[in-house]
């Protein structure tokens, strides 16, 4: 285990570690009464398809205070970059800079795998997490309407700062 605070530790773990968290403990987090599971919804051939597997980086954490399990992260490589697709710290635990402490370690694990990004899609509500990715050097790359979740935000970390520039840049900021 790694130290995050003072005790707050994370480890990382296989998916299916993660995921028996995940699944018992997300209402816990996010709340989820707007979220529609369009599944119900696709017909038998939508069903019947399986996605090609590929080989590609994981990365699965669980979060701990002392021995108890507080929380995870779940993320993954698409294409040349990666996706932070769930982190979540249970409610009681929140607000104590654990997200944003097990955030810069997340960086810093992806950093040397040769990534360009880190990309990540939020409620557009979702300040807890919006506001601390931000202050890592995330930047809005835009917005997308979801039939699960709704209004999202686009973030991203570029690890390369000349292309960030070139974001920058086509953004509005003078550089």
């Amino acid at each position: 285990m790694k130290k995050l605070l003072k005790n707050y530790y994370y480890k990382i773990v296989s998916r299916e570690e993660v995921q028996v968290v995940f699944k018992d403990k997300i209402n816990e987090v996010f709340r989820n009464e707007n979220t529609i599971y369009i599944e119900k919804y696709f017909s038998e051939t939508e069903k019947a398809f399986k996605f090609p597997k590929s080989d590609v980086f994981r990365l699965n954490i669980l979060v701990y205070h002392k021995d108890e399990i507080i929380g995870w992260h779940i993320g993954f490589q698409k294409a040349n970059e990666y996706y932070m697709m769930n982190t979540g710290i249970l409610k009681d635990y929140q607000g104590n800079g654990i997200y944003t402490k097990l955030l810069r370690e997340i960086i810093e694990i992806i950093k040397p795998k040769g990534f360009l990004y880190i990309k990540s899609h939020h409620l557009a509500s979702n300040n807890q997490v919006i506001i601390p990715k931000l202050k890592a050097g995330f930047v809005i790359t835009g917005m997308d309407i979801n039939e699960r979740f709704g209004i999202l935000v686009r973030l991203k970390y570029f690890f390369n700062e000349k292309i960030k520039d070139v974001y920058l840049m086509r953004t509005g900021k003078i550089i």
